[in-house]
């Protein structure tokens, strides 16, 4: 990507970032979760299940929460890709 469209983006990724914690009512947290090519695992193998139940968790505590996933979940691991990613989910 080229430095002109890179710095656009990231100044439209930055407004829009404002714009969501300006939202935030007062005394609640914002988390911000993000995910990058996890290939089926996520850190302390506690698998999407165990991230849903985190986000539930956080958002019935009156928190905000903000997901950014960059892809590439299911690819990588023999394992995910032959159960089709059943196998990330527990």
């Amino acid at each position: 990507m080229n430095p002109r469209k890179t710095t656009i983006l990231t100044v439209i990724l930055s407004v829009f970032l404002v714009m969501i914690l300006l939202t935030v009512p007062a005394g609640a947290d914002t988390v911000i979760i993000h995910t990058n090519d996890v290939h089926g695992q996520l850190t302390d193998n506690i698998g999407y299940d165990g991230l849903a139940a985190y986000i539930e968790e956080r958002t019935a505590a009156g928190d905000e929460i903000i997901l950014l996933d960059a892809g590439d979940a299911f690819h990588g691991k023999i394992e995910v890709n032959a159960f089709e990613g059943v196998v990330s989910r527990n």
